[in-house]
């Protein structure tokens, strides 16, 4: 008996996932729609499929198996699409989420219009803070044409995927992302880009033209109202030559504004910046985002976008560090009872005492940036007054110095 029992819970679970995936939605016959108008790229949060090979009748479902990603409701996260070419017709986009699950695309549902004939498009989508909309959803997405979910327009085409809406998942901070046409991949790239003591040469180039390094590869760490020198190069004779472009997320709020925009170069192959952070600049681990591409007039202004379709480039991402580090003066001002110094630091961290009382030190505890304890220095096992933390990763840390009358003081460093 329960064998049966367990072998209906089986039957049940895969009957209703089926019937959430394979709904009776209307599918568009698009004529010409594997040509010039067909998607090609397409990222919303984690979900990413590039360089997707396009179907001669204009219609595309991906399944949850291939392609899916967690979308918490009340919550934010950036679709980038893109056609394969500049050049062309393009009749704006538009894209549905069924949230009711009616195997209908209604108004209602419609998550993004845009009815300018670009190439590619970007938008921050906002799921719905509605409960009743948590489960597996289907999500339509419509390049040029009639732009109605069941349009058959000859040049239009339609991608179907499958989305997982949920509540409260913890995921990672996504950006929007970069697209190349396949067939320009490698005839641009940057095989060298350093800034401050991040140095990443001869890195070459994917074979999407987009490379994430997390802080674990390489990282920097800078500070708010300081300047640093950039430097990237591409080693290909092309005979043609790209703009570089640099931003920084400041405010961490998972996007490249304008005002982000660090530096852009004129068309060459190698060039040098100077990148001054803001003052107020947020401490913490921010993205940077490099890209070199041939087109440099496919963002606002005229200036290269940091997301979808460029025409012959690639584009890099970095975490660094910034902190709001208070020079040696601050620090003395801040606390007449120890002196801690250099900061940002290499090698030897060195804690002085100052003042009438010099209280001597009771303990030093060292915490990372999200408050884990990475290590305790104690009277008779460390040196209190220069502590070697050369073989710290880079990064920000909290040191925590209890005096022998237990007053704690608090001082924010930089391990570079």
């Amino acid at each position: 008996m329960k064998s049966i029992i367990n072998s209906l819970a089986v039957f049940v679970t895969f009957f209703i996932s089926l019937n959430i995936n394979a709904q009776n939605y209307c599918i568009p016959i698009h004529q010409y729609g594997g040509f010039d108008n067909a998607i090609v790229n397409f990222a919303f949060n984690t979900l990413i499929n590039i360089n997707a090979r396009p179907d001669t009748n204009g219609y595309a479902f991906y399944p949850e198996a291939s392609f899916t990603t967690d979308l918490n409701i009340g919550e934010s996260y950036p679709l980038t699409a893109s056609n394969d070419i500049l050049a062309g017709a393009h009749g704006g986009w538009r894209a549905w989420i069924d949230y009711n699950n009616d195997g209908i695309f209604d108004n209602s549902e419609l998550i993004l219009v845009d009815s300018v004939s670009d190439a590619s498009l970007y938008r921050k989508i906002t799921i719905p803070n509605n409960k009743n909309f948590i489960g597996k959803r289907r999500l339509r997405i419509v390049s040029s044409g009639g732009l109605s979910p069941c349009d058959s327009s000859d040049y239009s085409y339609t991608a179907d995927y499958v989305v997982n809406i949920t509540q409260n998942t913890p995921h990672p901070l996504v950006y929007g992302m970069p697209f190349e046409p396949q067939d320009m991949v490698g005839v641009l790239y940057i095989d060298v880009f350093k800034i401050n003591t991040l140095v990443n040469s001869q890195s070459g180039y994917d074979s999407i033209s987009y490379s994430y390094y997390p802080d674990s590869q390489f990282t920097t760490s800078m500070e708010p109202g300081k300047s640093y020198t950039a430097y990237m190069s591409n080693p290909v004779w092309a005979g043609i030559t790209g703009t570089y472009v640099i931003w920084i997320d400041l405010n961490n709020d998972g996007e490249f504004s304008d005002s982000e925009m660090m530096f852009t170069s004129d068309p060459c192959y190698a060039s040098s910046a100077t990148i001054k952070i803001p003052m107020g600049t947020t401490a913490g681990i921010h993205r940077l985002r490099v890209r070199y591409d041939w087109w440099g007039s496919s963002g606002p202004s005229g200036s290269l976008s940091p997301y979808g379709l460029g025409s012959a480039g690639e584009t890099e991402d970095y975490d660094i560090s910034i902190g709001h580090t208070s020079g040696l003066e601050d620090i003395i001002q801040a606390n007449n009872q120890f002196m801690v110094y250099p900061n940002p630091v290499k090698n030897n961290l060195y804690i002085k005492t100052i003042g009438s009382d010099e209280q001597e030190v009771k303990s030093i505890s060292v915490y990372n940036e999200v408050g884990q304890l990475i290590h305790t220095y104690l009277p008779g096992t460390s040196n209190l007054s220069s502590l070697y933390i050369s073989y710290y990763p880079s990064g920000i840390y909290l040191l925590n110095i209890i005096s022998q009358d237990n007053k704690k003081t608090e001082y924010k460093i930089i391990k570079e």
